[in-house]
């Protein structure tokens, strides 16, 4: 380990590596190539793996607090129980990754791709996964209090049980999200999805609270939403044909090619 400490393995060819248990905190492994690597329970506090290719590694309960991964190619590596607090990941590739139970709170995940990661039991909060690529992910029992998911793709993720006290969800698309009653997410947000997934048609809308939703293509038609809070909303291409939308908040919503046909407006 002294003979790591202050060294620059940038762009090091260390794939297949066995780096189990091995000190490697505050290390420069910019464009390191770690393919395959085993770095179970290494400490990797505060390194620097932008850019590197960490495909196929194993990093199962390996504490990498504060690293910097940004753009790093992480698809289909195992991070099972890992410490990722406050870790930068903005823009890295986990697809397929195995993140289940592990710590990412407070970490940067703006605009990653997590399409089929497995994030089940892990802890989210205060995370930043705004426009963050969730398609397929399974994020049952996860802590997502407080994360900002602004803009992230959740179709078809599973959020069965998760925790969702007070997370932020402006357009983030939630069609064919699996949610049920013992995920912990706000009215609001229950609501726009279950209009999202269970259509609109029966429901009494007045008054409710849409604003910064993701409704696009959806059909409103023939809906009570008199006094309805759709501000920041995304209509476009949205069915309101024939809705009642007398004194509706309607400020900054989009209604490219809406159809308001018969509408109360």
């Amino acid at each position: 380990n002294n003979g790591v400490k202050g060294k620059n393995l940038r762009s090091a060819d260390l794939s297949n590596a066995d780096l189990r248990n091995v000190d490697l905190s505050q290390i420069d492994l910019s464009g390191a190539d770690l393919n395959g690597a085993d770095l179970s329970e290494a400490n990797l506090n505060e390194v620097n793996l932008s850019n590197a290719d960490l495909s196929d590694a194993i990093l199962s309960y390996s504490y990498l607090s504060k690293a910097d991964m940004s753009g790093a190619n992480l698809s289909d590596v195992e991070l099972q129980g890992a410490d990722l607090s406050k870790a930068k990941l903005n823009g890295a590739n986990l697809r397929g990754a195995n993140l289940s139970e592990a710590d990412l709170s407070k970490a940067e995940l703006i605009g990653s791709d997590l399409n089929g990661a497995n994030l089940s039991g892990a802890i989210l909060k205060r995370s930043y996964l705004i426009r963050a690529v969730l398609i397929d992910a399974n994020l049952s029992e996860a802590d997502l209090s407080r994360a900002d998911l602004n803009g992230a793709d959740l179709r078809n993720a599973n959020l069965n049980g998760a925790k969702m006290r007070k997370v932020r969800l402006i357009q983030a698309n939630l069609r064919d999200t699996k949610i049920d009653n013992t995920t912990k997410i706000s009215d609001k947000w229950r609501l726009v999805w279950e209009i999202l997934n269970n259509g609109a048609k029966g429901k009494n809308l007045s008054n409710a609270d849409l604003s910064d939703a993701d409704l696009k293509n959806v059909d409103l038609s023939q809906i009570n939403m008199s006094g309805a809070n759709l501000s920041g909303a995304d209509l476009s291409e949205a069915n309101l044909s024939e809705s009642d939308l007398s004194k509706a908040n309607l400020r900054k919503a989009r209604l490219t090619d809406v159809n308001l046909k018969d509408a109360i407006v």
